[in-house]
């Protein structure tokens, strides 16, 4: 594997296509194989195929009001016509608070694209939460 700039390209026309909603272009960018995946933090952010991922992004991106995304800490690599993407991304609103994100990305080439195939993104939460979330259920039990 080696790093690809041209791929880390891709992300950042990714995220401001997200940040100014232009959604033909997001579209544009994903891959229209079936299987397709896009997850998110929420338990029922899971979604298959381009149409059901554009359906979520816009509903979610119309709901969040205005907003841009700035990426961090970024790992980008590819071999052949596979690359992936690794990083921290801020959601930033308008009032400037922040939510900060992980994510990866897998691309794969196609006509000389990088056509997303996977993304998710998650919110850390600490071990020690995780473990206070375990111990409760537990005590349920």
């Amino acid at each position: 594997m080696k790093q690809s700039t041209e791929l880390l390209d891709a992300a950042h026309r990714f995220f401001e296509a997200m940040s100014v909603r232009a959604f033909s272009l997001l579209e544009a960018s994903i891959s229209n194989h079936e299987d397709a995946l896009f997850i998110g933090s929420d338990p029922n952010d899971w979604y298959v195929g381009k149409d059901a991922f554009m359906k979520q992004l816009k509903a979610e991106l119309n709901e969040e009001g205005q907003v841009k995304f700035e990426i961090s800490d970024t790992k980008t690599y590819v071999e052949g016509v596979s690359g992936w993407f690794g990083g921290k991304v801020d959601m930033v609103h308008s009032n400037g608070s922040r939510i900060p994100f992980r994510c990866t990305m897998a691309f794969h080439q196609k006509d000389n694209l990088w056509e997303l195939t996977q993304m998710h993104f998650s919110i850390a939460v600490p071990n020690d939460f995780i473990g206070q979330v375990i111990g409760s259920y537990r005590d349920e039990q």
